[in-house]
């Protein structure tokens, strides 16, 4: 029997900083379909990219121009009270974001992959469709697929979930995060990459849930925000289905995986770690590539 552990933390955070620390952020985001999940990833990018006064570089890839109004930056800072009704393209520049869209037609992979090879980017925000079980290694999505060949840090925001920015007014809430500990591969850098993130999007007093599915803690060291506080939580096995409880329970703003993708034969079946959390995920959940 393993019992319940939760204790509570906070590390200060010392004059070296970090080495995951972001300049600007950098945020590619693909337009490849005219869905509702689709126009949620598009104002989580902006969101985020207006926050962080960063970059966003949109590619839309969609065969149909008819709706191309309902991913108007434009119009959605109009609604955000970001711009006064009525803007010109020149108003956007004036806020400080540098924006890029691209609009080509052709293979969604083909185009989104180029472009990702070609220019480096920080952060992928991509909506997706639910797969589950061995139907990922028949028809593994464009979100999937990205993430996987390019190794790329990556922000899914699945269908049917809830989400941290608010497309009314484009606030962006994020109180409470989930981060799994492994032995294997290691939290540390994940953390750190988080920690650049809250840092941009000035969100203090934010939880961070550090959740070990087993019977003792691996080591979990990292420097953070003094006003952050550190949960350390242990629960029992199996680790998907403790890791989607946790972040129902606590209404969980983001789930932050450390994952080294499908790196075995069984995993290139049933997906990779974070794959199978994304099956039944609440919420947007974060994906960071290690070694």
């Amino acid at each position: 029997m393993i019992r319940l552990q939760i204790n509570y933390f906070t590390v200060r955070m010392t004059n070296n900083g970090t080495s995951n620390a972001f300049q600007t952020l950098k945020i590619i985001h693909p337009i490849h379909e005219d869905s509702t999940i689709a126009k949620t990833a598009f104002a989580h990018a902006l969101a985020m990219a207006h926050s962080g006064n960063g970059e966003l570089e949109i590619i839309d890839v969609r065969d149909s121009r008819e709706r191309r109004k309902d991913f108007s930056v434009r119009t959605l800072f109009e609604k955000w009270s970001v711009l006064k009704p009525n803007s010109e393209r020149s108003d956007v520049a004036k806020l400080g974001l540098k924006i890029t869209k691209i609009i080509k037609r052709g293979q969604p992979k083909k185009i989104i992959g180029h472009r990702m090879e070609k220019h480096r980017h920080d952060l992928l925000v991509i909506g997706t469709q639910r797969h589950r079980g061995i139907s990922k290694f028949f028809d593994a999505n464009l979100a999937d697929y990205l993430a996987n060949e390019y190794r790329q840090t990556t922000l899914y925001i699945p269908e049917n979930s809830r989400f941290f920015v608010d497309e009314n007014n484009g606030n962006i809430a994020l109180h409470t995060i989930l981060l799994p500990v492994a032995k294997h591969p290691s939290a540390d850098y994940a953390l750190g990459r988080l920690q650049s993130l809250l840092s941009i999007f000035a969100q203090p007093g934010a939880t961070i849930i550090g959740l070990h599915c087993g019977e003792q803690f691996p080591s979990f060291e990292n420097i953070i925000p003094q006003s952050m506080i550190i949960e350390k939580k242990l629960t029992p096995l199996p680790v998907v289905k403790n890791i989607i409880k946790t972040a129902r329970e606590r209404n969980v703003d983001l789930i932050v995986m450390a994952t080294q993708g499908r790196n075995t034969f069984p995993k290139k079946i049933i997906g990779s770690l974070t794959e199978q959390v994304l099956a039944d995920a609440p919420c947007p959940v974060l994906s960071i590539p290690v070694d």
